[in-house]
């Protein structure tokens, strides 16, 4: 919960800067995947960029770097398209707090809520994106041709597996520090 509440406080003052917009055009050169970061609300960019130069910081810190067959410009994609599912308007600042709370204090009832269509009500309708936003943010990867990326964020919030590769474990490190 203390992550959760640090969240909270980095979301309320989060801005992106000219050094966080130069390092998207460095690593999404292309202009739908620029397109899609930035449709996400600044707070979540914000939580993108961190995630991502954690991600690079990680990376680089890893001794045995050179034995890690790590695909750089992969992960660092993934990490700042990791939560593009949620788009602006979709959760907001207060919506994610709430949904939060709600996946904390009543788990069961919030997952069941959530498994409806969206279109079942404003509850639901944010619920859904929460839980959902990896299929929704790999779905709209793989419209625009980049699959690899999808196959990376669909997976972001499931459990671990012996065959995930470096790329997932090393965005899933970073985005539970971020």
């Amino acid at each position: 919960m203390k992550r959760r509440i640090r969240q909270f406080f980095r979301a309320i003052f989060a801005r992106v800067g000219p050094a966080d917009r130069q390092y998207v055009r460095t690593w999404l050169p292309e202009s739908e995947l620029q397109q899609l970061f930035w449709e996400m609300a600044e707070p979540d960019q914000c939580h993108a960029l961190h995630t991502a130069y954690t991600a690079e910081r990680m990376l680089n810190d890893t001794v045995d770097a050179a034995k890690i067959l790590v695909d750089r410009r992969l992960l660092i994609r993934a990490a700042l398209l990791h939560d593009i599912g949620r788009a602006r308007g979709t959760l907001g600042t207060l919506g994610k707090t709430a949904m939060v709370l709600l996946d904390y204090f009543f788990p069961q009832w919030a997952r069941r809520r959530g498994d409806h269509p969206p279109e079942s009500g404003i509850l639901s309708a944010k619920l859904y994106v929460y839980f959902h936003h990896p299929v929704l943010g790999a779905e709209k990867l793989r419209r625009v041709g980049y699959a690899k990326e999808a196959a990376i964020i669909l997976r972001h919030h499931a459990l671990p597996e012996e065959s995930d590769p470096v790329e997932l474990i090393l965005l899933r490190r970073a985005d539970a520090l971020n």
